[in-house]
């Protein structure tokens, strides 16, 4: 476990990538959520844990929706259009494979894996 004094992964790969409009506009709405709804932290079921230091989307979604519900719309769309952004290239970021891997005589059909004719046969 870190100790305090260092700094988080994804605040150091932040200050060495540019983001896109897209992605910094979401990054700055949840930031402003978060600060927004810090005073309401300890109002929230306490099985979230929404004061621990790392409380994350999970945890704060629904203090953001209730005492910020017109930023937590903006959020929505802005992660929205995010994601319809970096929908069509799930393979060039890579999140997905290319071509997925089956075992010898499975392929992708669809959205189904199914045996090939092939495979078949050999029964």
């Amino acid at each position: 476990m870190s100790n305090d004094n260092e700094e988080r992964f994804v605040y150091r790969w932040l200050q060495e990538h540019e983001l896109s409009p897209e992605a910094q506009r979401v990054l700055d709405l949840a930031t402003e959520l978060t600060m927004r709804t810090l005073p309401f932290r300890n109002e929230a079921d306490p099985e979230l844990q929404a004061t621990n230091w790392d409380a994350g989307y999970y945890q704060l979604k629904g203090l953001w929706k209730e005492h910020c519900p017109e930023l937590w719309e903006e959020f929505r769309a802005a992660y929205k259009a995010l994601g319809d952004k970096m929908r069509p290239k799930v393979y060039e970021l890579g999140f997905l494979k290319e071509k997925p891997e089956f075992y010898p005589g499975y392929e992708l059909k669809g959205n189904k894996v199914v045996r090939t004719k092939s495979d078949e046969k050999q029964e």
